[in-house]
């Protein structure tokens, strides 16, 4: 049980921005809500609500949320827990327009954190292209999508701020940036226990405990949880209908360890680590699409058929279209495991008006991951993909402390990562050796050059055929910037803030390509180097008409990393550098509380300018004049949106919260030779209208209980899982809901929570891959279907004192 804690405690973060009544982002787990509007006991039904003061550190020093001038929602994942969720890719749908996927296109990956915000973000996996939201854990910038889906264990809040964030939060920040916050080492004793039985044999521990080894001194924190649950869908024989093996499965381990040393009144030192470990199946992938017509043509499927199938009695065709989101006929990789962990060092000095903060950390990442991107007993599109990463990071900043007219900060930072990824292809099983087995060209003809169709042994138009691929890269990157941001007071109430950052980035690429059956270097052992400078500035408006009125201004830029092509199939000039995109953002908003606080609104309207957008395009071969797919800098994008947020305690017991938001975003400019998009594309991910709806009650019971009840549901219109808008990758619009009951014991610090997921088994592709031109196939993930659960806490209890 937690114990009174000695040091001041700061005002646990929910799910709304400011102070009292403050207008904020409601839309989460229902939980957030009640947490606002109940607590153990019996409260005059004439008090209105009190929603405490949230501070947020979004521009990377404490103030409050209501104060900054910036689309920002503030999760308190204390009460999100309450709904079940756990990972950061659970807050995606109860946010407006913000999109978080697990599974990247095609990877065979369940541990990201894809996340595209107002359209802006990064299809892509692999090292050679970077993200485009900036993730972050305690400061330390966390530059893969792999492996950023954090578990939401004992953390103190998460912020997710929509628009570029290039001044404070440096590169990748373009669509914006997610901070998590983990809850500090504190002057006290206490222990949390949470466990959870569920759908499908899930049953999670929590444990988290505090403990004061130098009371008011040094302080130690630890937090372990264990995460299991069967899976959900099957690989089954075609002939049969058995149960082959299953996907969809969870299997984590993690632990985090902060020690804190208050070594004297002006200097603070903070020490972490953290560990965390999966071993389970692939994400559960669907054949979506065949095309027929493909399969028997004159396409690599078709020759497939004719070649390989035919003789073996066998074919790729609509049989193995099970119908079932949760079905496949794939034989192929189904492993999906990862290790990474981290160290960071802060230490923070205080002396009169300035603030000295320095923060270094280390973090590693291995994992391994696969796809039968077929779905059938052939291999026809399988991938393995091993990755590993490392990362080292210093940051210095100084700022003056809070108070005054005049607040400023300034900071170098410097990051080094090196990342890899050792990919194994098998495309077309068996189709190079049975091009080399031929005794005439397909064409007709003789067996000896010049060559004019595939087939015959030595023949080197068979070699594009040899889709056995073993692709090694590794990119090492030095990133260097220096910021500076001041506000000032020009009137009461009315403040104007500036700031800039200049990163310079260098990129050193490394690749060995090959086909492995005929032994022909795609591109034999190359470095390729690259660098970029850019500058993002940001300025501001701020007034505070009255306290509970507040208006705002801003105009910010940000860019999003260049990169290399990762794919090459045929040659090196496949793999020149793109350069970064960048977004020029203009927005505004209104804050307001009113009806004595038991009613806020939040109103924010944006327009971006959108340019060098990196997607795929074609190029040819100087030497050959062959015709290449590459990735390059091909278009030009314009959006316009707004969100509206609503938090309402109309008194009862009641809480309503409304989180909307709409988006018109256009691609505005295509190069010639673009593979992918036209001026008619839609960006990917990128609904047009999205939101979230909360509705909560509340209600004190005898003997010191508390019933607590919510329901909350996720909505978005249709949109598409890829950049190209196939029309099998069309995400529908559709209404996500989940349910959720508490009884609390204050007295105890005890709660028994019930939860259900999803609960009107709604399925939806969330991301995909469409292959239907070239080996005729569309594959896609869908969502988890329904699950319930039940859990018991032990201290922490939300709303109790």
């Amino acid at each position: 049980m937690e114990r009174p804690r000695t040091l001041q405690r700061k005002a646990p973060a929910r799910h709304a921005q400011g102070r009292r009544g403050q207008p904020g982002r409601p839309l989460l787990a229902t939980a957030m809500l009640l947490g606002a509007a109940a607590t153990c006991g019996q409260a005059s039904p004439a008090a209105p609500p009190v929603t405490e003061e949230i501070v947020v550190t979004a521009r990377r020093r404490v103030e409050p949320a209501f104060a900054l001038p910036a689309s920002i929602v503030t999760f308190e994942p204390r009460a999100l827990s309450a709904a079940g969720l756990d990972n950061l890719v659970d807050l995606g749908r109860r946010t407006a327009n913000v999109s978080l996927q697990s599974s990247p296109s095609g990877s065979g990956a369940g541990q990201h954190a894809q996340v595209y915000i107002r359209g802006i973000g990064q299809i892509d996996f692999l090292p050679t292209t970077d993200p485009g939201v900036a993730v972050y854990l305690d400061g330390i910038y966390h530059p893969r999508s792999l492996g950023a889906g954090f578990d939401l264990v004992d953390l103190e809040r998460v912020e997710i701020l929509r628009g570029p964030q290039g001044t404070l939060y440096g590169k990748n920040a373009l669509g914006g940036a997610i901070n998590l916050v983990t809850a500090r080492p504190i002057d006290a004793q206490l222990a949390r226990l949470r466990v959870i039985g569920g759908s499908r044999d899930r049953f999670d521990v929590e444990a988290v405990g505090n403990l004061a080894l130098v009371p008011g001194r040094l302080f130690v924190r630890t937090a372990l949880v264990a995460r299991n649950q069967d899976d959900y869908a099957r690989r089954v024989d075609t002939a049969s209908g058995a149960t082959r093996d299953h996907a969809g499965d969870r299997e984590l381990r993690a632990a985090r360890a902060q020690l804190r040393w208050l070594a004297r009144d002006q200097l603070v030192i903070d020490l972490g680590a953290d560990h965390q470990w999966r071993r389970e199946h692939s994400p559960p992938a669907s054949v979506l699409a065949i095309d027929e017509a493909a399969a028997s043509g004159a396409t690599p499927v078709g020759l497939w058929n004719a070649l390989v199938g035919a003789p073996r009695g066998q074919r790729f065709d609509t049989r193995f279209l099970s119908g079932d989101p949760d079905v496949s006929y794939g034989t192929g990789p189904n492993r999906n495991t990862l290790d990474q962990s981290g160290a960071r060092l802060a230490v923070t000095w205080t002396r009169g008006a300035f603030e000295l903060r320095t923060l270094t950390a280390v973090r590693a990442m291995d994992a391994e991951f696969g796809i039968d991107g077929d779905g059938s007993p052939f291999a026809l599109g399988h991938t393995v993909n091993d990755q590993d990463q490392h990362q080292f990071s210093q940051e210095i900043d100084l700022l003056s402390r809070d108070g005054g007219r005049l607040r400023w900060q300034a900071g170098l930072y410097y990051l080094r990562e090196v990342a890899g990824d050792h990919t194994r292809v098998t495309l077309l099983d068996g189709l190079f050796a049975a091009l080399e087995g031929l005794p005439t060209p397909l064409g007709g003809g003789a067996c000896a050059p010049p060559f004019t169709t595939p087939g015959c042994r030595g023949n080197p138009l068979n070699v594009p055929f040899d889709l056995a691929l073993d692709l090694d890269s590794r990119v090492v990157t030095h990133s260097y910037a220096a910021f500076g941001h001041a506000d000032l007071e020009l009137l009461p109430g009315l403040r104007l803030a500036a700031g800039l950052r200049q990163t310079y980035e260098d990129k050193r690429y490394t690749l060995d390509h090959r086909r492995l059956a005929s032994q022909v270097a795609i591109v034999p052992p190359t470095t390729l180097t690259a660098d970029w400078s850019a500058p993002t500035p940001t300025a501001s408006l701020e007034y505070r008409f009255a306290p509970g009125l507040f208006t705002w201004a801003r105009v910010a830029r940000g860019f999003k990393s260049g990169g290399f092509n990762g794919r090459p199939l045929f040659g090196l000039f496949e793999v020149e550098p793109f350069d970064p995109e960048y977004l020029w953002a203009w927005s505004g908003g209104v804050r307001a509380r009113l009806w004595q606080g038991r009613l806020a609104l939040d109103l924010t309207a944006f327009h971006y300018d959108y340019t060098d957008l990196q997607l795929t395009a074609t190029s040819a071969d100087p030497a050959t004049g062959a015709l290449a797919i590459v990735v390059d800098n091909v278009a030009a994008a314009d959006a316009v949106g707004a969100e509206l947020s609503l938090d309402l305690h109309p008194g009862g017991g009641f809480a309503v919260g409304l989180d909307f938001g709409y988006i018109d975003a256009r691609i505005t400019a295509v190069d010639a030779g673009t593979a992918v998009v036209t001026r008619a594309s839609a960006l990917p991910r990128t609904p047009t209208w999205s939101g979230n709806l909360a509705l909560a009650w509340s209600r004190a019971l005898p003997a010191g209980l508390r019933l607590e009840l919510g329901a909350d549901l996720g909505f978005e219109s249709e949109s598409f899982a890829d950049n190209a808008n196939s029309a099998a990758l069309e995400r529908a619009a559709h209404a996500l809901l989940d349910l959720h009951v508490s009884l609390a014991h204050c007295a105890d610090d005890a709660a028994l929570e019930v939860f259900a997921h999803n609960l009107t088994d709604r399925r939806v592709v969330m991301s995909g891959v469409s292959s239907l031109a070239t080996l005729g196939i569309a594959q896609g993930v869908y969502n988890a279907p329904r699950s319930v659960g039940v859990a018991l806490r032990l201290g922490g209890v939300a709303g109790c004192r």
